[in-house]
């Protein structure tokens, strides 16, 4: 009736306790891990909304636990390891990104957004996010968290990758995979102005 994270020696076999998220009731939504593996970010959703906990992989603790306002779903973590974007629902606006500052283990920015984010997405830089919006590609700065374009590729989107060289890979639900050429939030700048 709680939700536990443990590590699976893939060579022996041999399963490990990491972490007891002490929090009862609480289901696993998402896994992401940092871009140097040091710190295991894991989307819990609890009877009183969502959870951001931030596990230390080498000491196999939790380090610290964020709750949010609202639900919780898809996470990504930006390369820095700094930030964790979250999608989810707040009361109040709706469908949200919501931006979790590591370090201080707080919620630094809840963006309101169209429709019902899905699928969230770094690119390999991380100066932008991706997420599915319905039959778009919603594009948010990560150093402004202001949504800066729209992707439309057609088709009801179900999930994306995020590939180097500014690629960005999207598959439908009709089994179709498109692969999109995305520039730096730099480029989208230049687009603007």
């Amino acid at each position: 009736d709680r939700a536990d994270v443990a590590v699976v020696e893939v060579e022996s076999g041999a399963l490990r306790a990491v972490a007891d998220t002490a929090v009862s009731g609480a289901s696993v939504e998402a896994l992401r891990l940092s871009a140097d593996g040091a710190r295991l970010f894991v989307a819990l959703t609890t009877a009183s909304g969502g959870s951001l906990v931030v596990i230390d992989t080498t000491r196999c603790v939790v380090l610290r636990t964020v709750a949010l306002a609202g639900s919780i779903g898809e996470i990504a973590a930006h390369p820095n390891g700094r930030k964790v974007f979250a999608t989810g629902w707040d009361v109040e606006l709706g469908s949200v990104i919501t931006v979790i500052d590591v370090a201080s283990a707080r919620v630094i920015d809840t963006v309101g957004v169209r429709g019902i984010p899905t699928s969230l997405v770094l690119g390999h830089d991380g100066d932008l996010a991706y997420f599915v919006d319905r039959d778009e590609i919603a594009v948010m700065c990560t150093v402004t968290h202001e949504i800066v374009d729209h992707i439309t590729v057609g088709g009801a989107l179900a999930c994306l990758a995020a590939g180097p060289r500014g690629r960005l890979y999207a598959a439908d639900y009709g089994g179709a995979i498109t692969a999109l050429q995305v520039g730096a939030a730099s480029d989208l700048a230049l687009l603007a102005s």
